[in-house]
């Protein structure tokens, strides 16, 4: 059965993997704001800072959600969903992996107003596709305990 520790452990780190999901939200909703802005040297700075926090947060969420145990008790419950829980991981690998990609566009671009509208879409693409994980990987715990305990009447 699906279950959710009662340890002060435990608790302390849903707290914390809890904030920091808040945090990825906030950091989406002010980088998607900063893009709108014109291109800028300030607006670059803002961008790299928002990139930067995003690229702490979001290793840091999906350990803690390795340490939860999570995807261990989706699998201990439903180990045929062992390829749905392995397709998760490696595309947090990969949103991370793109994202790191990106800055290193943006750290290295001399003249960002001359390349701003094409970083920039980039970066909204990714955003999309942080989004679109973020979605499926929710459906996916979702599912998991919804069949687990049913979804009710």
């Amino acid at each position: 059965m699906i279950q959710t520790s009662t340890t002060p452990a435990y608790a302390a780190r849903q707290r914390k993997l809890n904030d920091l999901t808040m945090l990825e939200y906030l950091l989406l909703g002010d980088l998607s704001d900063v893009l709108e802005e014109p291109a800028s040297d300030e607006n670059k700075k803002w961008i790299l800072a928002l990139v930067d926090t995003l690229l702490d947060t979001l290793p840091a969420e999906y350990r803690l959600r390795d340490i939860q145990g999570l995807y261990e008790e989706v699998l201990h419950e439903h180990p045929s969903w062992d390829s749905a829980v392995l397709k998760i991981r490696q595309e947090q690998r990969t949103l991370v992996t793109e994202l790191k990609s990106l800055k290193a566009s943006l750290d290295c671009c001399k003249n960002f107003k001359a390349s701003a509208d094409s970083l920039k879409q980039e970066l909204m693409l990714w955003m999309n596709h942080l989004i679109q994980f973020n979605q499926r990987e929710k459906r996916l715990l979702q599912d998991a305990y919804n069949i687990e305990v049913g979804v009710g009447d």
